[in-house]
């Protein structure tokens, strides 16, 4: 769809690609001009510069560029009124990043600085849904998940009439199953590698009451 004329030295677009042309310079200015925003900031911003642009970078989706400016924001803002809201911000920032590991550190730094904060609540559940979005599946280690379930439960410990409560307890279901497809496929590898004259009925057996012995489980 170029047509070249050949009597003028120039090439001739077909509209549709004129249109993506201009679409995609548009987006490659936008993106500079962010960037160049965002360096700016960074480089020179005062404090005050650089914890506005935070807020603005959070609520436009910009969450890496908000995270790097609030990791130095937390510092800067130590025993200001606007301490609080950048260390919980920081760690939504990186929750929404799937920064998962660093946000549940930022969300316990939060609960040990602010027991009563205004937002220990949410920062409590967020260290168990970090820690959720972090567990691997069944046959890896499942250290994750025993954070996340031990998070969850201190948090419907602290805050037992929560709003928040149901949707940990739901994703409390979902960790005790996966420990529980955790142990099926270790008695499995075992049974199928070591013990091919084992009862398995007998294997079977203890499953099921490891099932029963969990919170999820019959006898739980």
């Amino acid at each position: 769809l170029i047509r070249v004329a050949r009597a003028k030295n120039y090439v001739t677009l077909h509209p549709d690609m004129k249109k993506g042309i201009i679409i995609l310079s548009s987006i490659a200015l936008l993106m500079c001009s962010c960037a160049s925003e965002f360096n700016a900031v960074y480089k020179y911003g005062d404090q005050e510069a650089k914890y506005e642009y935070a807020k603005e970078f959070f609520a436009r989706g910009k969450f890496q560029q908000a995270a790097t400016l609030l990791e130095e924001l937390v510092t800067m803002k130590k025993g200001t009124e606007e301490a609080q809201e950048c260390l919980y911000m920081l760690g939504m920032a990186q929750y929404n990043n799937q920064d998962y590991q660093a946000a549940s550190e930022t969300f316990k730094k939060y609960g040990a600085s602010y027991p009563r904060g205004i937002y220990a609540e949410p920062a409590a559940f967020y260290v168990g849904q970090s820690l959720f979005e972090s567990s691997p599946e069944p046959r890896l280690d499942q250290s994750p998940t025993n954070g996340a379930i031990n998070a969850y439960q201190q948090f419907m410990d602290l805050y037992p009439d929560s709003k928040l409560r149901n949707r940990a307890q739901e994703r409390l279901y979902v960790l005790y199953d996966k420990l529980i497809q955790k142990e099926y496929l270790s008695a499995e590898l075992y049974y199928n590698r070591q013990c091919a004259s084992c009862d398995r009925a007998g294997t079977l057996s203890a499953l099921w009451e490891l099932h029963d012995s969990l919170p999820c489980g019959g006898g739980g």
